[in-house]
């Protein structure tokens, strides 16, 4: 089985991990499949019967992470309070998130949306690297998934044409 295959295979999970390459024998590569993200942090997919033994070791949060977000339909401005957005948005800082490139991980996204779209109505959405076409080119470095850029998204209706 390829590396892409454990990777899209429902037998196969994935975990988060802080190591350059966990897997040091030979056998552990063939049987795991491994990416790296950055010069910390890689992703080792593993089948769902190794993944579900060691859960119960693994790391999890004594406490939640705060999450700061719009999350009322009553709108507290406690969130930003908290976060210190407020306190940058005033001088000397007096920052406003122009130029900011954010983001998202989810399960879809409506692009053409007139939220993301420039005053000339074209995308301000830099690139979309959808994990469930495998037709097109992923993101370099990886092996699944089909990477959109703007370009794509400027003169495409629908990246899952």
């Amino acid at each position: 089985m390829t590396c892409k295959e454990k990777i899209l295979s429902e037998d196969y999970g994935e975990l988060i991990v802080d190591y350059t390459n966990p897997f040091t024998t030979e056998e552990e590569n063939r049987r795991y499949c491994f990416t790296r993200v950055n010069s910390r942090f890689g992703i080792a997919y593993l089948p769902q019967s190794d993944l579900n033994s060691i859960m119960g070791r693994l790391y999890v949060y004594h406490t939640l992470p705060k999450v700061f977000g719009l999350m009322a339909d009553d709108f507290d401005p406690i969130s930003l309070i908290s976060s210190g957005i407020l306190q940058t948005q005033r001088p000397p800082l007096s920052l406003s998130g122009r130029d900011v490139v954010i983001a998202f991980v989810d399960t879809g996204i409506r692009y053409a949306q007139e939220e993301f779209l420039n005053e000339a109505g074209n995308s301000r959405i830099m690139a979309i690297w959808d994990q469930t076409i495998q037709t097109g080119s992923p993101p370099e470095g990886y092996e699944y998934g089909t990477l959109f850029t703007r370009w794509v998204l400027y003169t495409s209706p629908s990246p899952r044409d």
